[in-house]
């Protein structure tokens, strides 16, 4: 089975997601075996409402599976009233979801930094 791993950290109360490896459909996580909805679903479920998700450790390009993901994650946040930003999102994903008019949903930032003071000044809590 395919796998990615997701490293956390936390600043200014923003949860902070560092994923190395491949994100498509059927991908999971290395030491918890959910796939990245299910375990940004567990985030939202203990408190963690806004996430920056960094994706500088992609392997491939996500394809419309790995969209899709993204997807379903954000919608896992949602239900929690939480937000997701992208943080270094490779050109192939900002095209795929600027095509798919998606860019509200799954905002983009080009650093960290630039994603944090976005989630901050978020509604969220």
């Amino acid at each position: 089975m395919r796998e990615f791993v997701l490293e956390r950290g936390d600043r200014d109360g923003i949860v902070l997601l560092y994923l190395d490896g491949q994100l498509r459909l059927g991908v999971v996580e290395q030491t918890t075996r959910r796939s990245l909805s299910d375990a940004i679903g567990v985030i939202a479920s203990e408190g963690g409402r806004r996430i920056a998700l960094d994706l500088r450790g992609l392997l491939l390009a996500p394809d419309s599976s790995g969209l899709g993901e993204l997807v379903a994650a954000q919608a896992a946040l949602s239900r929690a009233d939480g937000r997701l930003a992208i943080v270094n999102a490779p050109p192939k994903l900002r095209n795929l979801i600027a095509m798919m008019r998606l860019e509200e949903l799954l905002p983009i930032y080009d650093t960290e930094d630039d994603a944090v003071r976005a989630l901050a000044q978020s509604p969220a809590a």
